[in-house]
This record gives structure tokens, C-alpha cells and sequence, in this order.
């Protein structure tokens, strides 16, 4: 497919309401299309399809599917340099209502079971002229480390990423999955040290996730923490792998247990949840949920799975673009250290603007 096909293709996907999907997956350029053939909305509950899904933080929304049954896959090899311009309209960042909230985490932290809790903020900017597509280019361009996605729906607008996490990677009975916490800007000045507070909200995600699967393993191994770039920002990562006992509809309670990781709610889970609940600001949407490929089959035997969680996004929809971002606060954190990590985690595409 020649990227005067690919842009033609999805603006008849678009003109048709007919869903679609455009993913690289970490470190490639190479994109992988998947284009319904209808515009039936599919939705799943129990991920036994084959396909792609757009997940959401929580069950306030639905899960959307497109189904391997209902699309046509194509292969892009993308090496080009892409020439974007958009006329955007951006508001100012406020930032005295998300530091408020912040302190108001630090403060249930302090006087409660809470350990961790991540709060979310976005921004709203107008747009009078954008070529999403375009746009989603040179988003693969600039962060070909991330998994880069363009989702298409009628009943969810564009969302567009550069994920720099994992969530599950399973191929057949062997899981892996990433604990991503942490975050500073990249200086090539400074060399690399993290403070007490990114080691522990690091930590705890780390913990959660081997507590959590360990009794559901024959065998697993832990590698990390280490210091990964994605974009301009450094985060700290550790690698958990292993092989489950049972792959009877594993996927199902693998999503079920592990998802939202206190990467994106905090810990102990149900107490993070609860507090997002009530003091959060925003409808999160599909942001810090999860998407990919569901029960691909690799072999007339093995499936392959692959999710990501949604971070570094933006959400186009009815002449608004949204972009997100969130932060882990413990007892440890500043608000205003907090709010200049939102800053620098939505400059990741709004610089692409």
C-alpha cells in the first residue's frame, strides 16, 4: 500500500463511517491497517474475538472492537518525512485546580491506607483545519520507539498515541508484561539519578504486578528497574515475564486482574479508584485504558495478544482535540513538580501541533 493509497483508504473509511485502525508497534515504523468492510458497531465483553479493541479507563464506556472477521489487513512500510500544517487554537493551562487536587491526594495519603494515587487533567484545543492523518504520521516520525496508534470510530472520534507501555504481551502461554513509573525530562547535560520518590511509586507498580501474577505462573523472571526514553522524557522500567499454569480463557482474567495498574490508579487499587472517582476532574474516556491486537493466531494453535496502555494521547472529535496526562502522587510529592509533569507529558504531541 503507497501512502497516497493509505490516505485515500481512510478518508473513504471516514466518508462511510466505517471503523479503522493504524498501529506500529515499539521500535518499528512498519504500520499494520486494519480497515472494517461495514460500519456495524462491534463490542466486546469477554475479548474471545479476533481483532482490534479500544478499551476504556473504566466501565463508564464500552469496549470497542474491529473485528479480523469484518476487515481487511494491509502492510505499510513507512519511511517518509511528513509535512503538517494545522490551525489549532489552544487555551492556557490551568494549572491551580489540578496542584488543589494534588494536595488534596497528599493529603488522603497521609491520613489514610492510600500509598499511591494517579490524577489525570487534560487540555481542550479548537481546531479550524487538521489532517489527522497526516498528523498521526509524523507522530510515527518523531517517536518510533512508542507504540504509535490511529483509532478510528463513529462512536468514539480519532484517538491517536504514542504509548511508551506495555500492558500484556501474550503468545499462547507466555506472558510479559511492563511496570512503567517515574518520570523526568532528558537532559544531555545532566547525568541520570532518580530520587527516593520515583524509585517507590516505581516500585509499587512492580510489586503489584509480580503479587498479582505470581500465583497464576509456573515460572517468571524480573528484569529492572532501568531508565528507557520515550520522546523526550525518561521513565523508569522493569520487565516481568513468565508462563502461566492455564490458558482457559487467560485473557479475559488477565485483563480482569491487572488492569487499571497502579500505573494509572494508584494502590491499593480499590482505594485509588474510589478517590479517582470522587475527586478527579475529568471523564478519562479511553485515556489510560487499554488497545491492540486480541487472539491473533500465530500458529493454527497459538494466539498472540498485545496490549498497551493509552498514554501519550490525544482524543479528535467534533472540532475539539483533547490530550491527556496523568501523575503518580504518593507522600512524597510536590504539586507543582506534579503539574510541570503533566506539562511535559502533554508537550509530547501538543509540540507536534
Amino acid at each position: 500500500m503507497s501512502i497516497l493509497n493509505l490516505l485515500n483508504q481512510t478518508k473513504d473509511q471516514i466518508a462511510l463511517s466505517r471503523p479503522f485502525v493504524i498501529y506500529s508497534d515499539f521500535g518499528k515504523k512498519d504500520l499494520n491497517c486494519l480497515f472494517q468492510n461495514t460500519s456495524k458497531i462491534y463490542n466486546t465483553v469477554n475479548y474471545t474475538e479476533s481483532g482490534f479493541i479500544l478499551a476504556p479507563y473504566n466501565s463508564t464506556h464500552l469496549t470497542y472492537l474491529i473485528p479480523e472477521s469484518d476487515s481487511d489487513f494491509y502492510h505499510y512500510v513507512f519511511n517518509s518525512e511528513i509535512d503538517i500544517k494545522n490551525i489549532i487554537k489552544c487555551q492556557k493551562s490551568d494549572s491551580k485546580k489540578h496542584k488543589e487536587l494534588v494536595n488534596r491526594c497528599i493529603y488522603e495519603i497521609l491520613n489514610s491506607e492510600l500509598e499511591k494515587v494517579v490524577v489525570a487533567r487534560d487540555l481542550k484545543l479548537k481546531i479550524k483545519k487538521i489532517d489527522v492523518i497526516k498528523l498521526f504520521l509524523s507522530i510515527v516520525n518523531k517517536y518510533s520507539e512508542a507504540y504509535n496508534f490511529c483509532w478510528y470510530h463513529p462512536e468514539t472520534g480519532f484517538w491517536l498515541g504514542a504509548s511508551p507501555e506495555s500492558l500484556i504481551n501474550l503468545n499462547g502461554n507466555n506472558i510479559k508484561t511492563i511496570s512503567l513509573a517515574g518520570t523526568k525530562l532528558k537532559d544531555e547535560n545532566i547525568e541520570i539519578k532518580w530520587d527516593t520518590k520515583n524509585f517507590e511509586e516505581q516500585e509499587i507498580v512492580t510489586s503489584y504486578l509480580k503479587n498479582t501474577l505470581k500465583p497464576h505462573l509456573t515460572s517468571y523472571a524480573v528484569k529492572g528497574p532501568k531508565t528507557i526514553q520515550a520522546g523526550n522524557l525518561l521513565h523508569l522500567q522493569t520487565i516481568l515475564t513468565g508462563k502461566l499454569k492455564s490458558n482457559s480463557n487467560v485473557l479475559s482474567n488477565l485483563i480482569s486482574m491487572l488492569h487499571p495498574t497502579p500505573a494509572v490508579c494508584g494502590f491499593p487499587k480499590q482505594l485509588a479508584m474510589d478517590f479517582i472517582k470522587r475527586h478527579e476532574l475529568i471523564d478519562r474516556k479511553y485515556y489510560s485504558g487499554f488497545l491492540g491486537i486480541i487472539n491473533q493466531y500465530k500458529t493454527s494453535k497459538v494466539k498472540y495478544s498485545n496490549l498497551v496502555v493509552n498514554l501519550r494521547c490525544m482524543n479528535i472529535d467534533s472540532g475539539i482535540i483533547t490530550l491527556f496526562a496523568g501523575g503518580g502522587i504518593t507522600n512524597k510529592s510536590d504539586s507543582e513538580k506534579e503539574w510541570e509533569e503533566t506539562e511535559l507529558k502533554i508537550n509530547t504531541l501538543k509540540t507536534l501541533l
